[in-house]
């Protein structure tokens, strides 16, 4: 009997289970799965994306009694059978809408659904959800879509985090254009969860800067296989990723930084690139095949004609003493692109991507040291260590230089912890030398989808990440 591989076993198992969630069949619920898509974004656009989470986040019926859905957009409701759709006219905004949503019932929502065209006063949405929490009925969702211009200030972070004062931000999906590409569409997701509310502190006004650099909204790069000296690291990017920011932030013969550069990536990418570059790694075991790596594109002794005045270095080390690692480097360098530990992400051991590593006896997580940063079990205090560092980067950086940060937010325990969006807030908020230029986002349409948490909640498959592009005054 041919044994069958963890993911088709999940797929088998989830055919079997009662669907609590929605009415969707097994094959329709996958599609949904992906945490970013590519659409069109138009006004119209946003009723089509309404119709796709009502069907997703309700049954049409509870208990023999139908669903309660309050939205304010005016869609047709010929798809929804049995619900019962309530609308707000679009014209009532701010305190009308707070107003209108006060004259609701406590408990009375099976899932609200709101787009928000216009954010700008943070204190009125603090009300406002207050009030979303209030009307809806216990573990039921709240969808929020709002558009992010990726050409301002990330307004739609500061949203999230004073959502959640209220209700558990628990999953993101994006929208992007092909033909608009300076806008995105978030809709975030959230629980009305009475014991596990996640809150944060505040965000700050962020030193946002103008970029002369015109970097793009998203990249959806093909990166090869990696090999078998590069599987050994758990989380590896690729280095087509890498060239592509190294060519638009530095010119030949610059020296390029990763603080944190596990097997080498970046020292490849730059090498290809004609530029220098020094990497920082704190495990051994990478250090090595970092070496290994350079030795062959870059070997130490040339032959005659191939000689190529470029140096590709890796120290190993702890990045929060970088300064001193880095002291011979002191304002030579014009660039720093690396990627941190996403908390304690791969200690998480339900994923697919552990399962197949556990079963070709790989290393799922980064290391065991005791200093490894991806170690430390609570978050704000793993956040706090790691923004130190890269506070550390002006001290050794050239004035004026760039450098971009690749991290994702992360998903536990039920909960969304918007690492991304925190590290930007704790880097530019105050004077801390540092301007926020915006992001790219980094689209991962190459990886197969699993049916995460397939009949109870939606844990969406996290396929982009963002590429956090900063300025050193």
């Amino acid at each position: 009997m041919k044994k069958l591989t963890p993911m088709k076993r999940q797929k088998q198992n989830s055919y079997k289970q009662p669907n609590l969630l929605n009415d969707l069949t097994f094959k329709e619920w996958l599609k949904f799965q992906k945490s970013f898509s590519i659409k069109e974004i138009t006004d119209e656009e946003i009723n089509s994306i309404m119709k796709e989470f009502i069907l997703f986040f309700t049954k049409s019926q509870y208990n023999g009694a139908p669903s309660r859905i309050l939205l304010n957009r005016d869609i047709d409701n010929q798809d929804f059978k049995n619900r019962i759709l309530e609308i707000i006219p679009e014209k009532i905004l701010n305190d009308g809408l707070i107003k209108t949503l006060s004259e609701k019932r406590d408990g009375n929502y099976n899932y609200v659904i709101i787009y928000l065209d216009k954010i700008d006063q943070i204190k009125y949405y603090e009300k406002l959800f207050e009030e979303l929490k209030r009307i809806s009925k216990e573990l039921s969702y709240i969808t929020i879509i709002c558009d992010e211009f990726n050409n301002e200030k990330p307004i739609i972070w500061k949203l999230a985090n004073t959502c959640r004062k209220s209700l558990l931000l628990c999953d993101e999906k994006i929208y992007v254009s092909k033909k608009r590409r300076s806008i995105i569409r978030y809709c975030l997701n959230f629980r009305k969860d009475l014991d596990n509310v996640l809150t944060e502190e505040s965000f700050e006004d962020i030193n946002f800067k103008h970029s002369y650099i015109k970097f793009p909204s998203y990249i959806l790069p093909r990166p090869p296989p990696r090999n078998k000296k590069e599987i050994l690291h758990p989380a590896k990017f690729p280095e087509t990723l890498i060239e592509e920011f190294i060519e638009l932030f530095t010119k030949e013969n610059n020296i390029v930084l990763d603080i944190m550069c596990g097997t080498g990536s970046m020292q490849v990418a730059a090498y290809n690139k004609k530029r220098n570059s020094v990497g920082i790694e704190i495990n051994p075991e990478f250090v090595k095949i970092t070496k290994d790596r350079l030795k062959k594109i870059n070997p130490p002794i040339k032959l005659p004609g191939f000689e190529i005045n470029l140096f590709s270095k890796v120290v190993e080390g702890d990045a929060r003493n970088l300064t001193l690692l880095l002291s011979e480097y002191k304002n030579k360098i014009s660039y720093c692109i690396t990627s941190p530990p996403y908390w304690s992400m791969l200690k998480n051991p339900g994923s697919e991507k552990q399962a197949k590593r556990r079963k070709m006896k790989l290393k799922l997580t980064y290391s065991d040291l005791e200093n490894d940063l991806s170690n430390i079990s609570n978050y704000n205090e793993f956040n706090r260590m790691l923004t130190n560092i890269y506070l550390d980067l002006p001290k050794i950086m050239k004035k004026g230089s760039k450098f971009t940060i690749i991290v994702k937010n992360v998903k536990m325990d039920g909960q969304l912890y918007t690492l991304a969006w925190d590290i930007v807030n704790k880097l530019c908020g105050g004077e801390t030398g540092i301007n926020f230029l915006g992001y790219t986002l980094w689209l991962q349409d190459d990886i197969n989808l699993v049916p995460f948490a397939i009949g109870h909640h939606w844990i969406s498959n996290t396929l982009h990440q963002y590429c956090l592009h900063f300025e050193i005054d």
